[in-house]
């Protein structure tokens, strides 16, 4: 596979791709952390577009959560968008204060 055509795979896979959600959520959180260059904002931009729409919810500007595993999609995006370098994935047990997160993600009512 050419690199153009690796690329056009991921992009093609990113699109698709459904985060798989347990019947019962495991009490972790799953946070992405960015600083991504001010030369390459557009692509700052399409990442966050991209969480959007995959559901994540965000903290601040450059950091992100989700209450599930989603280290695969992490993976494609860094590829899709050639960001590896300038993301952090983290899996946390405690978040201060997330009760309104918990309850924007339906996990308490």
């Amino acid at each position: 596979l050419t690199n153009k055509g690796g690329a056009l795979l991921r992009s093609i896979q990113l699109r698709e791709y459904k985060i798989k959600k347990p019947k019962r959520w495991n009490g972790k959180w799953h946070v992405l952390m960015f600083d991504i260059p001010e030369g390459r904002k557009r692509t700052r931009a399409q990442l966050r577009v991209t969480l959007r729409e995959m559901g994540f919810l965000r903290l601040t500007d450059s950091v992100w959560i989700y209450p599930y595993q989603c280290e695969e999609l992490m993976a494609l995006i860094k590829a899709d968008l050639k960001i590896g370098k300038d993301v952090l994935y983290l899996v946390v047990d405690k978040l201060e204060g997330d009760e309104y997160f918990r309850r924007q993600f339906g996990l308490i009512h």
